[in-house]
């Protein structure tokens, strides 16, 4: 298992490969290896792979559950954490994953688009109002990895943008964005987002005015299947 790059010493204990495949089963009314690899879109000798090394695409599976409408958590957590999650099932937030970024652009406002995202509990992670974003193609390496999640507390407007932290950007025009950001100086009202590879050259400036949904990135996680526990957190 990868890192939690978290504060919170009350790091979960998530689910090995084959018990977390046979939740899967159990929960969309599969009964075969041969069924579920199926509904992965995988060959089933994959699946016996991922159950003999411990491993797991995760993004296959983050779309099945999302397609089922399945509680990550039950998928996820082992009973003890799921249980503790349970009693806090208010602290649920949405997860965006990056195969759905264009369609989140489009129906930000549609309350049932919001309603129908995968959602998931840690209860180390809480906010009043947070949400969880997969990085695509991210420039921010090693502070942020492609494929990780990173956990962004709602902000209402740009002006609460500090230069040098890392924010998540949903433009109207251009999509959504994870970035440390920079003012532009010379031409105000507008940002400069800064890859931690490249910070001599922003990459991208972009007006404040396109920005629908502003988000202050508190942490990051991964769901990476390869170890099998999980690590220290990376702070």
């Amino acid at each position: 298992m990868n890192t939690f790059s978290l504060s919170d010493n009350d790091t979960p204990t998530l689910t090995r490969t084959t018990t977390l495949l046979q939740r899967l089963k159990e929960l969309t009314g599969i009964r075969t290896d041969v069924e579920l690899s199926d509904v992965l879109g995988i060959k089933p000798n994959t699946l016996s792979t991922w159950k003999k090394r411990n491993t797991l695409d995760y993004k296959k599976v983050l779309e099945t559950c999302h397609s089922y409408r399945l509680d990550l958590n039950k998928i996820f957590l082992c009973p003890k954490v799921f249980s503790r999650c349970g009693q806090h099932r208010k602290k649920e937030f949405p997860v965006v994953p990056r195969e759905i970024y264009y369609p989140y652009v489009t129906h930000l406002k549609d309350p049932q688009f919001i309603d129908s995202l995968p959602r998931f509990n840690f209860p180390f992670i809480s906010g009043k109002n947070i949400r969880a974003f997969q990085i695509m193609g991210s420039g921010m390496s090693p502070k942020l990895e492609d494929g990780n999640f990173v956990v962004g507390e709602h902000l209402e407007d740009t002006g609460h943008i500090i230069d040098g932290q890392i924010y998540i950007l949903v433009s109207k025009l251009k999509g959504v964005f994870i970035n440390r950001i920079k003012r532009d100086t010379q031409y105000p009202g507008f940002l400069h987002l800064i890859n931690d590879k490249k910070v001599i050259s922003p990459q991208i400036r972009m007006d404040e005015k396109e920005i629908v949904e502003l988000w202050k990135v508190t942490s990051v996680f991964s769901l990476d299947f390869v170890e099998g526990h999980p690590q220290e957190p990376n702070g």
